[in-house]
């Protein structure tokens, strides 16, 4: 499935249109739903047919879709709504393993 991103920059665009948001912002919020969906095909291609995949190539899609995928989500939603992240499962996801 290959995902029309101009149509959807252009109906998120149009969503956010009555919202008191400056134009820039509206598509920096389009930019970044819209960043990603080279991986959200693939990840839905896997999804469709877990087994298409080795299970190399699925940790490997996997680490993708996680590295890529929340940050431009994180970016939309302070955008959007003003609202910062949350560690909603108590998993501590602002610390590094490191710290």
């Amino acid at each position: 499935m290959k995902y029309e991103k101009n149509e959807i920059e252009s109906a998120i665009k149009a969503s956010l249109e009555d919202w008191e948001l400056e134009p820039g912002v509206i598509d920096d919020i389009a930019f970044h739903m819209t960043d990603w969906l080279d991986d959200l095909d693939k990840w839905h291609r896997f999804c469709s047919d877990p087994a298409s995949l080795t299970n190399e190539e699925t940790a490997n899609l996997l680490m993708q879709v996680l590295i890529h995928v929340p940050p431009h989500i994180a970016a939309a939603r302070k955008l959007m709504m003003g609202m910062a992240m949350e560690d909603i499962f108590g998993v501590n996801i602002f610390v590094d393993e490191e710290e």
